[in-house]
């Protein structure tokens, strides 16, 4: 009965006419609440765990998201497309970016628009987007705690499975790297092909890659492709495996590799009133802001770093904070400090007596910025997702 519906949305604000719209509660709101929504916006059917006041057709289930995954796992199983799947504690999206631009000139390729990666986003993407005519479909899984990419995995069965790295991001629910390591490793259980970083191997198997390791089973020199900052070549190395295990030939990626572009807000080069913004604003871990911070470019002025919290790590904050605050020291002249989390930071800093301020408002942070930075210097903004700071770059 359900296999007739193509489309289908958990926001009832997105319904379309003829639309399955499947209720779900969530932190914030419950879309049981919004039935006639749907109903007004064109809904045929709603999925729901309880019987509602409402003249939209209803059938209640146990569970409504199982329901949603049910859908996307059927489908992909009538579509049969070759499924590659990739997860990290960074990077997933440019790898995925990466790896569909290498592929797309040869291949009818699809992927998972922006990051949607998560047990409710992923399979909604599948059922609306994915169409008979695509040969290649490139997924992004994210992950927070074990289980969930042993989840993802079960929707759509990798035939190439990929983990980018492994370092403390949504740490939160974890005691370890290998904890975090291990739970990655998830997305490799029912793949046919397995890549990893070449210093995980003891905690999974698959194919290795490295960048400094040449005993790895793919090793890329750095600087081999000329990219906006060195440490985007381990995307592309990851992605031109994949293009080789595809089919493709060497001068075949070379030649696509010239059409490799970065996400938004991902090491952007962004001019505003002669200052010259790095924003790298759409997330933020110890090993991405280390790399961010060795790449930065020379200007005729300082270079300065805004840095906001590192969010959901745990009982790694303070440490991974700290890590970030004395690496700091050798690659800018000046820190801003956003986020009560980063705080630590801040105080690393003034001990040093080195130039540093500390903001918790991004209204004060960006009035005290207009009087701080001038003309040549060049200015990294980056911070997890939930600090806002991509508003210092967009409203400056």
């Amino acid at each position: 009965m359900l296999s007739k519906y193509t489309r289908v949305a958990v926001d009832s604000r997105r319904v379309m006419p003829g639309d399955l719209f499947i209720a779900l509660k969530g932190a914030h709101t419950d879309g049981h609440e919004f039935l006639e929504e749907a109903k007004t916006r064109g809904a045929k059917m709603a999925i729901v765990s309880r019987k509602m006041p409402s003249e939209l057709e209803q059938l209640v289930v146990d569970d409504p998201i199982e329901i949603l995954q049910g859908i996307a796992r059927e489908k992909l199983k009538r579509l049969s497309p070759k499924i590659i799947a990739i997860t990290g504690s960074f990077g997933k999206t440019t790898t995925k970016e990466f790896t569909a631009t290498l592929l797309e000139e040869r291949f009818s390729v699809w992927k998972t628009p922006g990051n949607c990666n998560s047990q409710v986003g992923l399979p909604l993407e599948l059922i609306n987007g994915v169409l008979p005519s695509h040969e290649i479909i490139i997924l992004e899984m994210g992950m927070d705690r074990p289980g969930q990419l042993d989840l993802l995995t079960s929707i759509a069965p990798p035939d190439i499975a990929v983990i980018t790295c492994v370092s403390l991001v949504h740490a939160a629910n974890f005691s370890s790297l290998d904890e975090i390591a291990k739970a990655k490793a998830e997305i490799l259980k029912r793949a046919k092909i397995g890549l990893i970083p070449y210093e995980w191997k003891h905690v999974a198997s698959g194919f290795t890659f490295s960048l400094s390791n040449p005993q790895a089973d793919f090793y890329l020199e750095k600087g081999s492709v000329p990219l906006p900052a060195p440490h985007f070549d381990l995307n592309f190395l990851i992605a031109s495996i994949i293009a080789m295990l595809m089919g493709m030939e060497e001068p075949e990626i070379l030649k696509r590799a010239q059409h490799l572009t970065l996400p938004n807000k991902r090491f952007q080069v962004v001019e505003r009133k002669g200052v010259s913004f790095i924003d790298d604003s759409y997330n933020s871990c110890s090993e991405s802001v280390k790399a961010a911070l060795s790449s930065l470019p020379k200007g005729k002025g300082k270079k300065i770093a805004v840095l906001g919290s590192m969010l959901e790590l745990g009982s790694f904050s303070k440490a991974c904070h700290l890590d970030i605050a004395k690496f700091a020291l050798k690659h800018v002249d000046q820190l801003i400090v956003f986020g009560q989390e980063a705080r630590i930071m801040y105080d690393f800093w003034e001990g040093e007596g080195r130039p540093c301020l500390f903001f918790d408002s991004i209204e004060e942070l960006m009035d005290t910025m207009r009087k701080e930075i001038n003309e040549g210097d060049v200015v990294l903004v980056k911070g997890s997702h939930g600090t806002d700071l991509w508003k210092v770059v967009d409203k400056w």
